[in-house]
């Protein structure tokens, strides 16, 4: 958790649950197109 909306914050999360779950067939990743999820990084 964080006080901002940066980019870093959404890759982290999104990292983690790579990590922790790692991708599955048929994964589908949605994000609402906020601006943190638009960066090249993400």
């Amino acid at each position: 958790m964080t006080d901002h909306l940066g980019a870093e914050l959404c890759y982290d999360a999104l990292r983690m649950a790579l990590d922790q779950r790692g991708p599955v067939p048929g994964l589908i990743l949605h994000s609402d197109r906020g601006m943190q999820y638009a960066s090249g990084d993400y």
